[in-house]
This record gives structure tokens, C-alpha cells and sequence, in this order.
């Protein structure tokens, strides 16, 4: 949610002057001033506001005649509103930006209809702080989700537990397929078992990729599966990760080398590499296989009632 920007001065093309109580304003982006904000907002969020513009909201902040901040929102039909970027030039930062832009983005997701404002952020310690105390402000409660971990794949290939992914010679066990391969009987089955925990089911990952998926067959069914997906940047993510007991435990191990192979090769080289154990196991297997070379963000979600 945070990213590195400077004041975008729109040269006579951009927003008019801040109202007459001083130089910083608010306004409701449209769609001829939707590329000046867009600079502010990360390149997921930038893409999906050009593509789905009926379906997202874009507050920009101006000081004089130069933007200097922006908030994405999405809203679904069940009237949440969810933030995909929020950013502040570091120019004007300490002056009560920030706070006022998420007040105006939280009127204009109200306005719309919308009841319950969501934000989710990974960041390191002081950002995060920075964006607790904001969110806390507006009478959000919060809740501590899993850590994101970024790897640089290339710590990798010198490891002997997963350096065979990277091998020319390495052949994906028969056990397992990649995901476009299952019928529609095996996804369906998938997506009624309750054994799945709901927030890695592959119909609630809108992010994943079926290309870069792969399922672990037992007796012909899904007993285990790694579902994987890209961000704007190009950065391979995890989007989620299960085994049944109907499937041994080094099926974890067998998904993570293919799939480390599948984007490797996807990618023609090395990338980084997203990923949110769900479970103290989860981490402590990815802490193992890193050894310890790895960047951790924590991650909050903030809740808005409207």
C-alpha cells in the first residue's frame, strides 16, 4: 500500500486551485484526471481503476495546483468498500493529509452505498504504526493476519532440499497436475469440501492463476493443491496452499518444488516470491527452507463501519 512518489505538478492539465481555506483540497477523481492520481497508486490498484472504473472509487488530494496523494477503493455488491492504495507524498506528509483524504474516501464510499470500509496493509514497523494510528483515528478496529514473507528465489538453488526445481533434469511427479488439467467434476468436488479451510478455495482467490496452479491427486482427487498468481510488478505470489490427511505430508514439499519450477521457468529466471503461511508450521517450514534470508512484513486488517 505504500509506494515511493514526488509531486506531480500537472502543468495547467491537472486539478484547479484548492479552495479559498487554503491550498489543500479533495475531490472525487474523474475519469479525464484519473491518469494524473493513478501515479499515486500502486500498479495493481492503477490497472484494476482502468478496468473496472463503474466498480472503483479514486479520491485525489491537491495542494496548490499539484496532486499530492491518492486512495483506491473497490466496492462489491454485498456494499463493502475495500482499499486497494493509499498514498501521500512525503512532501507533505505531518500536515494532516492522510487523515483527511481516508475521511473523504470513507464519505465517498458511504455516499455510494457502501457500509463497511476494509483495509488490508503489509508493512514494516514504522509505516505500520503510521497506518494503525490513521485507520484507529477513524474508529476502525484491527485485526493481526498472517506475515507476508519475500523471498529472492535465487537463496534458493543452493539449497539441497529445493535446488532440484531448478534443475533442467527435474520431472514433476505423476501425483501431481497442473490445475487447468482438472475436469469440472475434481473443482467442483474441490470447492464443496469441507476439509478446505474458505479463505484459500480456489473460487474466493480472485488473484490466482490457473497457469501457475497446481493440484496433488489421490485416487483421483484433489487431496492437496498450491495455487499461484502474479502481481503488476511481475512478483510471483502464493494465493493458497493445502493438503488433506488423505495425502502424505511430503506432498507440501513435492507442491513447493513444482510450483518453484513452474515460475521459474514461467519467468525465464529468477523472481521474488510472496507468500502468507497460514499456519506456525507453514512458517517454520519457509524459515527453514530460506534460512533466514527473508524480508517479513506483518499484516493488519482495519474494519470501518459507515
Amino acid at each position: 500500500m505504500i509506494q515511493q512518489g514526488t509531486l506531480f505538478p500537472p502543468e495547467g492539465t491537472g486539478p484547479a486551485a484548492g479552495n479559498a481555506a487554503g491550498p489543500l483540497s479533495f475531490r472525487a477523481v474523474g475519469e479525464k484526471e484519473r491518469e494524473i492520481f493513478a501515479r499515486y497508486l500502486l500498479p495493481d490498484a492503477a490497472m484494476l481503476v482502468r478496468r473496472e472504473p463503474a466498480d472503483t472509487l479514486l479520491a485525489g488530494a491537491v495542494w496548490g495546483r499539484a496532486a499530492c496523494g491518492a486512495a483506491a477503493v473497490r466496492l462489491s455488491p454485498e456494499r463493502e468498500a475495500e482499499a486497494l492504495s493509499f498514498f501521500v507524498d512525503p512532501a507533505v506528509r505531518r500536515r494532516g493529509v492522510g487523515g483527511t483524504l481516508l475521511r473523504f474516501t470513507l464519505a465517498q464510499c458511504a455516499a455510494a452505498g457502501a457500509t463497511v470500509f476494509r483495509a488490508r496493509y503489509a508493512l514494516e514497523a514504522a509505516e505500520q504504526a503510521a497506518f494503525d494510528r490513521l485507520f484507529l483515528a477513524q474508529g476502525a478496529s484491527l485485526e493481526q493476519e498472517s506475515p507476508i514473507y519475500i523471498l529472492d528465489i535465487s537463496i534458493f538453488r543452493d539449497t539441497a532440499l529445493l535446488k532440484p526445481a531448478f534443475s533442467p533434469e527435474y520431472r514433476r511427479p505423476s501425483e501431481l497436475v497442473p490445475f487447468t488439467a482438472l475436469t469440472q467434476e475434481q473443482r467442483e468436488a474441490l470447492d464443496k469440501d469441507a476439509e478446505v479451510p474458505w479463505y484459500v478455495r480456489p473460487r474466493n482467490r480472485g488473484d490466482m492463476r490457473t497457469e501457475l496452479s497446481l493440484a496433488y491427486l489421490a485416487d483421483g482427487r484433489v487431496a492437496g493443491f498450491w495455487l499461484g498468481g502474479t502481481s503488476a510488478r511481475g512478483h510471483y505470489t502464493v494465493q493458497g496452499v493445502w493438503r488433506s490427511a488423505s495425502a502424505p505430508a511430503l506432498a507440501f514439499h513435492l507442491l513447493l518444488i513444482a510450483h518453484l519450477n513452474l515460475c521459474f521457468y514461467h519467468g525465464g529466471g529468477d523472481f521474488l516470491y510472496y507468500v502468507s503461511p497460514a499456519t506456525a508450521r507453514a512458517e517454520m517450514l519457509l524459515q527453514r527452507y530460506s534460512r533466514g534470508n527473508f524480508r517479513r512484513l506483518e499484516t493488519h486488517m482495519a474494519r470501518i463501519r459507515l
